[in-house]
């Protein structure tokens, strides 16, 4: 039987990978081989590789180049827009897709009628390519829902008991890299903002001026709160596109208060009594876990309205009213009988943005689209590719019996390493293997082998891996504190790779390629 290959690129581990997990576990079973890695070696190396579906995560400037080559290289391209799973208003959706993808894509996944109604009037020629499929992330989140918290944010809870989340979001006044023209650029260079465009410099400045006027509110509420109930924790997440230093250095006067650098969101959504955000999509993902949450707008802002939390969460304009409100779900509980109706109310106004009642998963409605345009693979043995499997139930529990079987490769997100059988693990500042698997070699210089190291950019490998290829670890930043770092995307995610047999080739090491994907995660909305 010819070979059908699914090739499934990554941007951010931490946001992707899980979803895409499920996405795979569909495609195999309609007789797909599965290859998951990073987007810039695929950009590198689609000629290498045998025709097959490539899965994109966004439509932007640089997404269009990467189908572009794709596509240069025999392949089929579809996308599934991850920049716009929290965002309703055309304004801030369609600037996300770049005038090319309209005949560069074979496949737009969207997730909500909504979404889909926006895209057609946009691209008129690609009426018939725009499907409607949900999105993957609302079946990690069912999963999650049923599983609970786990990792630091369990930990935390256990510690702590009842807390209050807060989740930041001012990327854009509170940029990683201290500087606000630096994020400014970094819109313009994956095509966001247009300088000489007057109203996408009026849209920058609003942005600007709604996140300063909600991290004022948001301050308020923690002063608030741990001025009035001492006793209860609060938990701040600064977005990962932040400075975090700040909100150590400002928060570091309220013992009750404790700043959280962990990507695992849903855990520490699952693990609190209530969340409080101000148009972040956490709040979308915090409604759909069940999660009491207030969205803080100070003032009426047209771009919080550019957001779907708004129409799912509980909207105030001042910290004080946030505190009461919290308040009173922490002393003054809302019978279930009445939480329910309105959680009802207001999943049926989330439909027409985001699909989430359909009987069939998200994941598996992406599976049958993809099988629509499929072409037919020639039968090569993959180069750059290791042989593994997948196993799920590590991450959701026993009980779910999500199994992958072993044709799935993982390029490890990053560079592939030369032929090797066994599994390496290894510290990328030390050069020493952090662990090995049963059976596993440790290559004393990865980066001489013809394709150079790869690296774990999802930070701590499992020392359960048995066969596979993993080398090196990203750093993980801790700042002193216990739940500073870890959690299920550090350790859970790469505990799915339990098995594998393979033949890992050879490829090019380009490392501008990967500084692309840098720029573009910082610069989308948040």
């Amino acid at each position: 039987m010819t070979a059908r290959y699914l090739y499934i690129l990554i941007e951010e581990s931490f946001r992707e990978l899980r979803s895409r997990l499920l996405v795979t576990n569909a495609a195999l079973g309609l007789g797909y081989d599965v290859v998951l890695g990073q987007q810039w070696w695929f950009n590198v190396n689609f000629h290498r590789l045998p025709p097959g579906v490539v899965l994109l995560k966004g439509n932007n400037a640089i997404q269009a180049s990467v189908m572009s080559q794709a596509k240069a290289a025999g392949h089929r391209v579809a996308s599934i827009e991850e920049e716009i799973f929290g965002l309703q208003k055309s304004e801030v959706i369609l600037p996300i897709f770049d005038p090319r993808v309209e005949h560069l894509c074979d496949l737009f996944l969207m997730q909500g009628t909504r979404h889909a109604e926006m895209l057609r009037e946009h691209f008129p020629r690609a009426g018939d390519k725009i499907k409607v499929v949900g999105n993957p992330r609302t079946d990690v989140l069912r999963l999650s829902r049923e599983a609970g918290p786990s990792g630091v944010a369990a930990e935390f809870a256990r510690d702590k008991g009842r807390f209050v989340l807060i989740n930041s979001n001012f990327g854009a006044i509170n940029p990683y890299d201290y500087d606000a023209l630096a994020f400014f650029s970094r819109c313009v260079s994956v095509g966001i903002i247009d300088p000489q465009n007057a109203s996408d410099m009026e849209l920058f400045h609003t942005r600007c001026m709604w996140e300063r006027n909600n991290l004022r509110e948001i301050v308020n509420f923690i002063q608030t709160m741990a001025q009035r109930h001492p006793e209860i924790p609060i938990a701040v997440r600064p977005h990962p596109a932040e400075n975090h230093k700040i909100w150590r250095s400002e928060m570091s006067h309220y013992p009750s208060v404790h700043v959280i650098d962990d990507t695992d969101h849903v855990s520490w959504s699952l693990g609190s009594s209530c969340l409080v955000h101000s148009g972040s999509t956490t709040g979308l993902e915090a409604f759909l876990l069940g999660i009491p949450t207030i969205d803080i707008c100070a003032k009426d802002s047209a771009w919080h309205h550019r957001f779907i939390a708004p129409v799912v969460n509980t909207v105030v304009d001042r910290g004080i009213t946030a505190a009461e409100q919290v308040e009173d779900w922490f002393f003054r509980p809302v019978p279930v009988q009445e939480r329910s109706a309105e959680e009802e109310r207001r999943l049926e106004a989330l439909q027409e943005f985001l699909q989430t009642r359909s009987d069939i998963l998200a994941s598996t409605m992406i599976a049958n689209a993809l099988d629509e345009i499929k072409p037919v693979g020639d039968g090569s043995v993959l180069r750059g590719a290791h042989l593994v499997a997948l196993d799920a139930s590590a991450r959701h529990g026993s009980d779910s019996k999500l199994l992958f079987p072993k044709n799935v490769w993982i390029n490890s997100f990053g560079r592939m390493a030369g032929p090797t059988r066994g599994a390496t693990l290894r510290s990328r500042s030390s050069g020493r293997p952090s662990g090995t698997s049963r059976g596993a070699r440790t290559h004393r210089s990865p980066a001489r082998d013809p394709g150079g190291i790869h690296r774990d950019p999802l930070g701590q490998l499992p020392g359960s891996v048995q066969g596979a290829t993993l080398a090196g670890g990203a750093k993980r930043r801790s700042h002193g504190s216990r739940y500073a770092a870890g959690g299920r995307s550090g350790d859970d995610a790469l505990r799915y790779v339990h098995g594998a047999e393979g033949v890992i080739g050879t490829g090019p090491d380009h490392a501008s390629a990967g500084s692309c994907d840098r720029s573009e995660r910082r610069a989308g909305p948040h």
